[in-house]
Formats: C-alpha cells, sequence, structure tokens
C-alpha cells in the first residue's frame, strides 16, 4: 500500500510545535514518505463534543479524494474519557465514510501517553487492528511499535506551545519514521 495522494485528518499532531526551526510533523512525513501529502486539521474545541470534532469535518475530505485519508485521531478522545470501544464504533463509521467516496482509510493505534493509561491504549489498539482487518484497511500499529522498541513516550509531551499536549521534535520524528515506512509497504 503506498497511496500517490494522503490526507492527515488530525488534530496537530505535532505540526503546533513551534520551539524551534525544525519542520514541521507534515512536513517530515512528506520528505521521509515521499507522497504528496495534504493536511485537514480538526479543530481542538472545548465547546464541541469530542466524538463530534472528527465528523464535522469529515464531509471537507470526501470532495478533495484524496487516494487515501490517515485518520490520526484519537488520543484526545480517550483523554477526555471516551471508551475505547465508543472511539472504535466512531472510526468504524468514518473508515465506512472513506470507503464509499473510494478514499482508502488508514487507521493508528497509540501507545500510552498523559491521560490515557497503559489498559485504554492497549484495548483500544487491539479493537482498532481488529477494526482494520474486518474492514480490509491498513493500521499503522505505533502501540506495538513503542513496546518492541522499548520507546518511553511521556517524555515528549512537554510541549509548552500548543494549546493541546502534542509530541516533542523527538516524537514527530519517530511518528514520521513509523508512518512513512508503513506507508511503504506492499
Amino acid at each position: 500500500f503506498k497511496p500517490s495522494r494522503l490526507y492527515l485528518f488530525d488534530t496537530g499532531n505535532g505540526d503546533t510545535y513551534s520551539g524551534d526551526d525544525r519542520p514541521s510533523f507534515t512536513q517530515q512525513l512528506q520528505q521521509k514518505s515521499r507522497i504528496n501529502i495534504g493536511r485537514l486539521p480538526v479543530p481542538v474545541s472545548a465547546g464541541c463534543p469530542d466524538t463530534l470534532r472528527g465528523l464535522a469535518v469529515l464531509g471537507k475530505l470526501l470532495p478533495m479524494r484524496p487516494d487515501a485519508a490517515l485518520l490520526n485521531l484519537g488520543p484526545l478522545e480517550l483523554q477526555s474519557g471516551l471508551s475505547p470501544e465508543r472511539w472504535c464504533r466512531t472510526l468504524l463509521f468514518m473508515s465506512q465514510v472513506c470507503q464509499t467516496a473510494n478514499i482508502t482509510p488508514v487507521l493508528m493505534t497509540w501507545p500510552p501517553q498523559p491521560g490515557i493509561s497503559s489498559s485504554t491504549a492497549r484495548q483500544s489498539a487491539l479493537l482498532i487492528k481488529e477494526l482494520g482487518l474486518a474492514l480490509g484497511i491498513p493500521v499503522i500499529d505505533l502501540y506495538s511499535a513503542h513496546l518492541q522498541e522499548g520507546i518511553t513516550i511521556h517524555d515528549w509531551f512537554r510541549n509548552e506551545f500548543a494549546e493541546h499536549l502534542t509530541p516533542d521534535a523527538t516524537g514527530q520524528t519517530w511518528l514520521a519514521g513509523k508512518i512513512s515506512t508503513a506507508l511503504h509497504m506492499p
């Protein structure tokens, strides 16, 4: 699976980091993957229910007709107390909408991070991988990657520049590398 045009559907995931002159997460991902990448940010808003933030922006993605959409969401939803089961039902709906529009959804699992317990991250990762298998869509498994590499990602979330916790430069580089590698898998 290697899309020629991919849209990131996310809440910033590091693009809000402005502590130095390093490239943003999106720029790093574009450089590493050599894929045409667009970004459709999902606004972080305290007044909007977390499950509706992504759904509200999904309608903007459909007319863009990318080959694939990386549904890079989940940490804020899980941090706000949404259960992994309910979050996966939202991902199921979003994935089916993308598939109906001939856009390949790409799901991601997340390691534990500030505000997400190890058990919640594990349960969410298992459900997301099961969802990907059932729908026949790619899943970028960051949860398993962090276990295999012995990475402690809590240290990456000390970003005083963002309106919400996002990975620092080290985290962005790791994420971009993992996603880029996964997008080049046959």
